[in-house]
């Protein structure tokens, strides 16, 4: 699923300038992560960029 919708929450993708963030939406999925969630492990390659 792509992001639609008004303005991105994520500070990074807010504040990228109109063009380049048009180049990443199409490739860019919602994610939700709550409190406590380990997004990468020490020692283990990352398999995917969230």
């Amino acid at each position: 699923m792509a992001i639609s919708g008004p303005e991105p929450l994520n500070k990074l993708l807010r504040n990228l300038r109109a063009k380049d963030f048009d180049l990443l939406a199409p490739h860019l999925k919602k994610r939700e992560f709550h409190l406590g969630y380990e997004i990468e492990s020490p020692n283990v390659s990352i398999a995917e960029v969230v």
